[in-house]
């Protein structure tokens, strides 16, 4: 099993002691320590989307923003 391999199997385990160990190995392997960030950073955005989606006012405002780009043509439709 690669490096690579093993620390994305720690952080799919996603336990404490899987994260740990996964922070100690990147702490000495370059390769797995920008893997380890980039999980931080989608895991980050992923918290961050996932307050979105709880919000009461999610769906009202894509619907807004449906209605109004059906109210404003185009620059294809006024070509036609």
């Amino acid at each position: 099993m690669s490096h690579i391999e093993h620390i994305d199997e720690l952080l799919q385990n996603g336990d404490s002691e899987s994260m740990q160990a996964a922070a100690l190995h990147a702490g000495e392997c370059a390769g797995c320590a920008e893997t380890l960030a980039e999980w931080n950073d989608i895991s980050a955005t992923a918290r961050d989307l996932h307050t979105t989606w709880n919000s009461d006012m999610l769906w009202p405002r894509i619907e807004r923003a449906i209605r109004k780009e059906r109210r404003t043509p185009s620059p294809m439709r006024s070509r036609g």
